[in-house]
């Protein structure tokens, strides 16, 4: 049954942190459930016994418990959320010969030809700006938008050799 029961909750997490903004809101609120402290990192903390969590930029998650009884030792597990993808850069769209193209940014240690063929969505953040307020937004489409299609193997000579994507032009 508990491995059912964590199987279960990897699954959730794997499927919703679809980015390292929505893992992080997943964290965040899996342990605001467990009675985790949200503390602001702009703020002076009085810590007492007992679990907190501080979130960075929306995107980094620090969580850590206070026993009852203080020793002079201490256990740190670390992890990270990022994954190699693809970012959406900053005025990104390029209209051409009738499509519209999205301009992204390889993150991390990416192959660039496992990207191709495949229905992709978009999540992340996102900061909008109305009247000079600005505000960020964790968003998920969690439905396929885009494919970024391969060359037709007739009109590729290097089809069945070295794949060499140039990022910046095959991955648009």
């Amino acid at each position: 049954m508990q491995k059912e029961k964590y199987t279960n909750h990897l699954i959730s997490f794997l499927s919703e942190g679809t980015s390292v903004y929505t893992a992080t809101k997943f964290m965040k609120e899996y342990l605001e459930k467990e009675n985790f402290q949200n503390l602001q990192e702009q703020e002076p903390w009085h810590l007492k016994p007992g679990n907190y969590f501080v979130i960075r930029n929306d995107a980094s998650l620090i969580a850590f418990q206070i026993g009852k009884k203080y020793t002079n030792s201490f256990s740190i597990i670390t992890t990270h959320s990022d994954t190699p993808s693809l970012f959406v850069k900053p005025k990104n769209e390029i209209f051409e010969n009738g499509y519209l193209k999205i301009n992204v940014q390889p993150y991390g240690g990416i192959l660039n030809y496992g990207w191709l063929d495949h229905p992709l969505s978009l999540s992340g953040k996102v900061i909008l700006n109305k009247k000079n307020t600005y505000t960020s937004h964790i968003i998920d489409f969690k439905r396929p938008l885009l494919v970024i299609p391969s060359v037709a193997i007739h009109q590729n000579e290097k089809a069945n050799t070295n794949l060499d994507l140039n990022a910046q032009v095959d991955l648009i």
